[in-house]
């Protein structure tokens, strides 16, 4: 028997951790479009809130950031990408975006995108 229940989270502007239980996407949009939620994450499995706190928090922790260029495949780290002279990246790499550790497209700050 599975104990768990769907979540989801926020990281609040303030800098605290919210954790809801999960009923319904308009739960997760809402909080998007709130001007008082930095970091919007789920729905995830937890068993119960403090389990779902601790999940937020490490779904929220900054990773380090890849810029993809396109060249065959060139990627670098963000933070080599902007200390980089012109003289480091082929001349014919383009930007393409940004990915986290894993691969997964997120924006610049590392969000994941949708």
């Amino acid at each position: 028997m599975n104990d768990k229940n769907q979540w989801w989270g926020y990281k609040h502007t303030e800098g605290t951790y919210q954790a809801k239980r999960y009923f319904e996407p308009l739960d997760i949009q809402e909080a998007n479009e709130s001007p008082f939620c930095e970091i919007v994450v789920g729905p995830f499995m937890a068993a119960n809130r403090d389990e779902a706190i601790e999940i937020i928090k490490t779904m929220s922790e900054p990773k380090e950031i890849h810029v993809r260029l396109g060249v065959p495949d060139y990627i670098v780290t963000k933070a080599e990408y902007d200390d980089a002279d012109a003289n480091d990246i082929p001349d014919n790499a383009y930007f393409i975006g940004y990915e986290d550790e894993e691969g997964n497209e997120c924006n610049e700050d590392g969000v994941p995108l949708e």
